[in-house]
């Protein structure tokens, strides 16, 4: 089953935002290790499990492999054409449904778990978001959140220094905005606690390539680092941000020497028993 390979239609693809290619060119790139993330959640066979911010429908399709036919998957998006596009992407028993993830349209103790992958810092209010994932998952049910650190998620064979010169204008850049989502992976645990919820696994998972890299996981890796230079603005001096693309050019690509870690944290809590006392109390 997995994920379906449906071509996408040229009108549907206008209206994806622009980092729709590089999010499934990433999920195409890197199947394995992601099924590896999925297949180490604590989600059993039969048992329904909410996707919230289901993007691309990748994750609601390799969470339907776990529950299997008796169970259910309920893929929520707040984007259309991401919802169109989760519908292409996956088969029963996935249900794709339009949502607001503080809001989730479900009753209370009504889902077994929850899933949120790489999109819970694109959301103006993340805990406000794991409070409501609290509420509709029944107590004891788990809640999944796998997350990148801006400045951690990849690391290149590139000198130290240029390094340090990306992470500190990004900072400087995103201090200045006062928007801390960007680091919300080292916060994860932190953050589930102020919901109410019990942590019970924090740990990284990598995915390893060396070259010559195939044209999805250049595509990413280009994007990924792009956005980095975007995210860092004007702190971040022209020549030195060409010097960040030296490390995506074809023919460093294509070398046989070169390597890229990519990092990715999973973070696992429980909903107490109590969950309603605590967030009212």
């Amino acid at each position: 089953m997995g994920m379906q390979t449906t071509p996408i239609p040229p009108s549907l693809r206008r209206m994806l935002p622009d980092y729709a290619d590089m999010l499934t060119a990433r999920h195409r790139a890197h199947e394995r290790e992601l099924r590896e993330m999925v297949a180490a959640m604590p989600i059993e066979a039969g048992q329904h499990v909410i996707d919230g911010g289901c993007g691309d429908g990748a994750w609601s399709a390799w969470l339907a492999e776990r529950v299997g036919p008796t169970g259910k998957v309920t893929a929520i998006d707040v984007d259309q054409a991401f919802l169109r596009l989760a519908r292409l992407h996956t088969a029963h028993p996935v249900r794709v449904l339009e949502g607001d993830a503080t809001s989730l349209p479900f009753d209370t103790d009504s889902a077994d778990a929850a899933l949120c992958a790489h999109s819970l810092y694109d959301l103006d209010d993340p805990g406000c978001v794991l409070r409501e994932l609290g509420r509709v998952v029944r107590p004891r049910g788990k809640i999944c959140i796998v997350s990148a650190d801006v400045l951690r998620h990849v690391q290149l064979p590139w000198p130290p220094e240029l390094e340090l010169e990306l992470a500190s204008a990004v900072q400087k850049s995103l201090e200045a905005e006062k928007d801390p989502r960007p680091f919300l992976p080292r916060q994860a645990p932190e953050l589930l606690r102020s919901a109410g919820l019990e942590v019970e696994r924090h740990e990284v998972f990598a995915t390893t390539r060396t070259g010559p890299l195939a044209a999805d996981e250049r595509h990413y890796l280009r994007g990924w680092l792009e956005g980095l230079i975007d995210m860092a603005g004007d702190q971040l001096d022209a020549s030195r941000a060409d010097a960040v693309r030296d490390w995506t050019t074809d023919a460093q690509l294509s070398d046989e020497s070169f390597s890229v870690v990519y990092n990715d944290q999973l973070t696992v809590a429980s909903v107490p028993t109590d969950l309603e006392d605590q967030t009212t109390g």
